[in-house]
């Protein structure tokens, strides 16, 4: 592997070619990103999508399908996958949803994002710890409504049953339950070891799950990893390429292009004429 710069004027083209090349790979049915949320899912998705060609629409499938499934009904899942190739997120990034798509998907691939379970837990509690306070409040309104008015509430009071009542009690204890705590609030201890628990509790019976099928599971922490080498290899998409994996919930996220104007290029498989020529494969 050799890395390459890629001028502006043959980014478009190459990026493309990419796409096609990875779609003409597919061997697979779906795809699902099954790790829990912040653990680098939103970057899943940019490399699904943006970097391979993969159709997704995450907003699409947790509008129609995120409160049925806690119902019990996955028909609107099934329906929406069938115009998709993957997705990441809501509603399979909770609880044991991915059994059931296993069965509804055969010949499908299971990625399980992971990260450090105390940093997990912090940055859980950054993006969530509002609203979490708002459901334990029993509060209509919650702050910066997701996809539709109560999505939140919903999914956050089905999932988060236990943090909710430690909470409860907590603001009990601390006599905020009349009104909304100070925005430097400190969770407790006992909430995090409860979030942590919940969290490895379910990575574990995933890896389980799936222990006689190494194949189907591709266990990920993605601030550990340089490139998609790993990602590619597990949907066997050919390695004559790779590129930086991107990091779309930092501050310091880039743009697509500036993410994967350095692609690692096989020139051995590969000349450069075709690289930076008509067509990449």
């Amino acid at each position: 592997m050799k890395n390459i710069t890629i001028s502006n004027k043959n980014f478009e083209p190459l990026a493309e070619e990419i796409k096609r090349f990875c779609r003409a790979q597919k061997s697979w049915n779906k795809c699902f990103g099954i790790g829990s949320n912040k653990t680098g899912t939103t970057s899943l998705a940019h490399i699904f999508k943006d970097l391979f060609g993969y159709r997704c629409n995450q907003s699409k499938v947790e509008l129609t399908s995120t409160i049925q499934i806690i119902k019990g009904n996955f028909m609107p899942f099934k329906q929406v996958m069938s115009e998709l190739d993957f997705h990441q997120d809501l509603p399979i990034s909770q609880g044991h949803y991915y059994i059931a798509i296993d069965a509804l998907f055969p010949n499908s691939k299971f990625i399980l994002t992971t990260r450090d379970s105390r940093s997990w837990a912090e940055s859980t509690l950054r993006r969530y710890g509002n609203r979490l306070i708002h459901v334990a409040l029993n509060l209509e309104s919650l702050p910066r409504a997701s996809l539709f008015t109560g999505y939140s509430h919903s999914w956050i009071s089905h999932f988060m049953r236990k943090q909710i009542a430690i909470l409860k009690t907590d603001l009990e204890k601390r006599q905020l339950s009349d009104g909304l705590p100070p925005k430097d609030y400190e969770f407790s201890s006992e909430l995090k070891a409860s979030l942590i628990k919940d969290y490895e509790e379910r990575n574990e019976e995933i890896i389980n799950y799936f222990k006689y099928r190494p194949d189907d599971l591709l266990v990920i922490d993605l601030s550990c990893e340089l490139n998609t080498r790993k990602i590619t290899k597990f949907l066997g998409i050919s390695c004559h390429f790779s590129a930086p994996i991107p990091h779309k919930n930092k501050k310091s996220a880039g743009t697509t292009e500036r993410e994967i104007q350095e692609i690692s290029i096989d020139l051995d498989a590969i000349s450069i004429n075709q690289i930076l020529g008509k067509s990449l494969f």
